[in-house]
């Protein structure tokens, strides 16, 4: 089960850019990612205040296991929706911070704008006082 930090998440819905006033874009999106409940459409109307942003990022930050359209998890999918489609509008500082944020959570964006785990298990984890036979 991936864990994003809320920086991460928040960096990530900040990379969609959606066009100005452009609510068919955002409907898209939303219904690309089964949303529409947690973004009701009358939250797209107010574009000073981005309401749906925030409806989503509370979402996000309260279902960290949820899963996406694509059986992964939906943290994970919009990540990686947003870094593609930031990657396809031209690298930006936005993105190398979130990559930074990325970074710290244990993952990376390979060549092909795809995440990837970087973590890995220390070579030796000790239960109570002994090496788990496992990792032997």
């Amino acid at each position: 089960m991936p864990q994003f930090s809320r920086a991460t998440i928040k960096r990530a819905i900040g990379l969609l850019h959606f066009p100005p006033y452009d609510k068919d874009e955002v409907k898209q999106f939303i219904w690309d990612f089964g949303l529409e409940a947690v973004v009701p459409e009358t939250s797209l109307d107010d574009w000073k205040i981005n309401s749906w942003i925030t409806d989503l990022l509370i979402y996000l930050y309260t279902h960290p296991d949820e899963k996406g359209p694509y059986g992964a998890n939906l943290i994970f999918e919009i990540i990686e929706y947003a870094t593609k489609k930031a990657v396809k509008q031209g690298w930006s500082d936005e993105l190398f911070e979130l990559e930074n944020s990325l970074k710290l959570d244990g993952y990376k964006v390979r060549d092909d704008d795809m995440l990837e785990a970087t973590l890995l298990l220390p070579p030796r984890t000790r239960t109570a006082g002994r090496v788990h036979q496992s990792l032997r």
